[in-house]
């Protein structure tokens, strides 16, 4: 006989997948927790088996009121005790079997001299209970039916002897067994509070604790939904879970590059850089309902902040200010915090940049002025746009005017100015959302950052700030393996080449 089929012969000896069992020796090692569907018996006479726990485990002395149901021990003895009152030994275990079971749990002790916790105790109820049914003969005299154990799942065996025990648990302790019961219908979904922490990486799984209320085992266990994934949970106590949120990549999450630039000083910037995707959290007790409500939680994988200091943003600002002012006189004095960039000025600068060989890696040195010469023709009708936007508005404004005029024709039915306004107001902005669709682009990356910080501006003008924003959107999506500092300060010290070179008018003078 080979060892490959040696091991399966043994596998086979011990676990017994009809019936769901694992055996060594004859004897199962069936736990009350290994399934839910025979751990729910267990919750539904939670009342019942720790009255009866407590009962034989205080045998012999007086508990105190107060005690808890962990400090007893119940010895072999008051198990052959418990047996016996609830009418299953001897007639349907034998002192042998009930040793066995005592034996299942390796303790290496004689049965006589060992003792149950209140858990151990669940657990020889189960091993018990499946070999009071291991036989057609021993469930007909536990149910008085004819049924059949091929046909029974090892869950509804351990019901038959929990029904069985119903008739003498209620002759011995004086209640209604209905009374005892747990309706576990009752449970509801938890309320999730917090997550602690309430983000982590995107790459890694992070394990986290979650605050709430009423985390609830009994239905199955404690799950987070995290969009249409349920993530097991442990159950630390009815306020509290852990789990371990996966990768991003698990859950078919979509993540978006974030750049945040703040002014520290006057002429300091300091930059933020990670790729977010923020979701929510729900909590549920059974693995379906799920809490009306949920907590924030979000994938966050950060870049080291840096500082654009004066030496690069001073620069960068007198070249900012020389296209923003470049054919406009009206721009000539005013304040640079208030000059604002078109998309014309910015491809102009943008070429400009792209002519500077040396500031980019050798694989990429010419990715600027190539994109800027695949994009001219597809890009021409945003300036187009622009320059015609006036055209536009004065269109719209005249259309609502004729409408009113129209409906004002009407003497009975006059309309305010206000409501004039309000008319003009929406058309205007119906015209723009419907130009604003056709501005972002899937082959140019800084133009979709150039429309999203642009916000309500109609002509997609940008502040220095947004420029600084836009310029770290291309180095990290269309530069590779180069770092938005390193282009910044090879960008500084090139200004001089990106600066739009303005002749000067010579007048002849008479």
């Amino acid at each position: 006989m080979s060892k490959i089929t040696a091991f399966q012969q043994l596998i086979e000896m011990i676990y017994n997948d009809k019936l769901c069992e694992i055996y060594l020796m004859g004897m199962p090692l069936t736990n009350w927790d290994e399934s839910y569907p025979i751990e729910r018996h267990f919750w539904v006479h939670e009342i019942c088996m720790k009255r009866i726990f407590k009962h034989y485990g205080t045998l012999g002395y007086e508990p105190r009121p107060d005690e808890d149901i962990e400090n007893y021990l119940l010895s072999f003895p008051k198990m052959i005790s418990f047996l016996t009152d609830m009418g299953f030994f001897p007639q349907k275990i034998t002192n042998a079997e009930i040793r066995n079971v005592f034996v299942s749990f390796g303790e290496n002790q004689e049965p006589n001299n060992m003792t149950l916790t209140f858990n151990k105790f669940c657990n020889a109820f189960t091993r018990a209970s499946i070999i009071m049914t291991n036989s057609n003969k021993k469930i007909r005299l536990l149910t008085g039916s004819d049924l059949t154990l091929d046909t029974m799942e090892i869950e509804e065996r351990v019901g038959v002897v929990f029904q069985y025990m119903h008739r003498n648990y209620e002759s011995m302790f004086q209640v209604e067994i209905a009374d005892e019961l747990v309706d576990l219908t009752t449970i509801g979904p938890p309320l999730l509070k917090e997550c602690v922490p309430g983000s982590g990486s995107s790459e890694v799984p992070t394990k986290v604790h979650i605050e709430g209320s009423f985390f609830d085992r009994r239905l199955g266990g404690v799950f987070i939904k995290l969009e249409n994934h349920f993530i097991p949970a442990t159950l630390v106590n009815s306020h509290e879970v852990s789990c371990e949120i996966p990768s991003i990549h698990d859950l078919n999450l979509s993540i978006d590059t974030v750049i945040e630039v703040k002014r520290v000083s006057n002429l300091n910037y300091r930059v933020d850089i990670s790729n977010r995707c923020q979701t929510t959290l729900f909590g549920s007790n059974d693995g379906k309902s799920v809490s009306i409500t949920g907590i924030p939680y979000e994938f966050v994988d950060a870049m080291d902040p840096f500082i654009l200091q004066p030496g690069i943003v001073k620069p960068l600002l007198e070249a900012f200010c020389a296209y923003c002012r470049l054919g406009d006189i009206t721009a000539q004095h005013t304040p640079a915090s208030e000059l604002r960039m078109t998309i014309k000025k910015w491809k102009m600068f943008k070429y400009a940049v792209s002519q500077i060989r040396t500031i980019f890696t050798p694989e990429e040195e010419d990715v600027l002025s190539t994109d800027y010469v695949d994009m001219t023709e597809s890009k021409i009708k945003l300036t187009e746009e622009e320059e015609s936007f006036l055209d536009i508005r004065r269109k719209a404004m005249q259309e609502v005017q004729q409408a009113v005029i129209s409906y004002d024709s009407n003497l009975e039915n006059r309309v305010s100015s206000q409501e004039i306004e309000e008319k003009q107001a929406l058309l205007l902005l119906e015209s723009i959302r419907q130009k604003r669709k056709e501005y972002p682009d899937p082959y140019s990356v800084e133009f979709y950052a150039f429309a999203s910080y642009a916000t309500g501006d109609p002509y997609l003008s940008i502040t220095f700030g947004d420029m600084l924003h836009v310029i770290n959107y291309y180095v990290l999506l269309k530069i590779s393996d180069t770092h938005p500092l390193d282009f910044f300060t090879a960008l500084a010290i090139h200004i001089d080449k990106v600066k739009p070179q303005v002749k000067n008018q010579h007048v002849k003078l008479s």
